[in-house]
């Protein structure tokens, strides 16, 4: 008896409730059942009530680990509910924001914009000057590069009178370089307008924006 208690101590040091459960179910089950099988019969006392706690031992420990198991799933899958409901949130909050923005463009800004979306972004080029409230001015949604340059030659007419009249001499100026460059949307920006498009339907507050795709 004294060998099933070292044994019994080593199994409290390293697993103390699941091995407290087993010996209560060990004494349970030999008080029930004092020669199960004729196994203490045939063997002896000790290894009778060393196989018994070993099996019991053995079930309580498995059922504790499928208790942890259930249970880390489980808070696997709320993290992970939690952690989507954040991200929707947040997205939904950038979404305002774009929203906003876009509500406040001119109508040709907007065309632009869908522009863009039905040609997945590709870079449109050209050679004018955007004020300041152009989407292709704004650096922070625009990307801008120089795509090639236009030489063009300026002629401006003059006049010097002679004999009453007028004579028209054009006076040739030096070759004018133009840049034409490429814009595109940045993509995190243009990201953000098709993750919009393709889930609203809408890249602002407004479906009758949508007109102007």
């Amino acid at each position: 008896m004294d060998k099933l208690v070292d044994v019994i101590k080593i199994f409290l040091d390293k697993y103390f409730i699941p091995t407290i459960i087993a010996i209560s179910a060990t004494i349970f089950f030999v008080a029930t059942y004092p020669d199960c099988l004729k196994l203490r019969s045939n063997t002896n006392e000790f290894l009778y009530y060393i196989l018994v706690f070993c099996l019991v031992f053995l079930f309580v420990l498995s059922i504790c680990k499928a208790y942890k198991t259930i249970c880390s799933k489980i808070e696997r899958s709320n993290a992970k509910e939690q952690h989507q409901q954040y991200v929707e949130t947040e997205k939904r909050k950038v979404l305002e924001e774009l929203w906003t923005f876009v509500d406040k463009l001119s109508i040709p800004n907007k065309q632009a914009l869908f522009s863009f979306l039905r040609t997945n972004n590709t870079p449109i080029e050209s050679s004018d000057t955007y004020a300041s409230d152009s989407i292709f001015y704004n650096r922070d949604i625009m990307h801008e590069t120089i795509a090639r340059a236009i030489q063009e030659e300026s002629f401006c007419p003059t006049t010097n009178r002679k004999n009453n009249g007028h004579i028209v001499i054009p006076i040739e100026h030096p070759i004018i370089s133009i840049p034409v460059k490429k814009y595109r949307l940045n993509d995190s920006f243009f990201s953000l307008l098709k993750y919009s498009y393709g889930k609203y339907n809408r890249i602002s507050h407004f479906e009758e924006d949508n007109q102007y795709d």
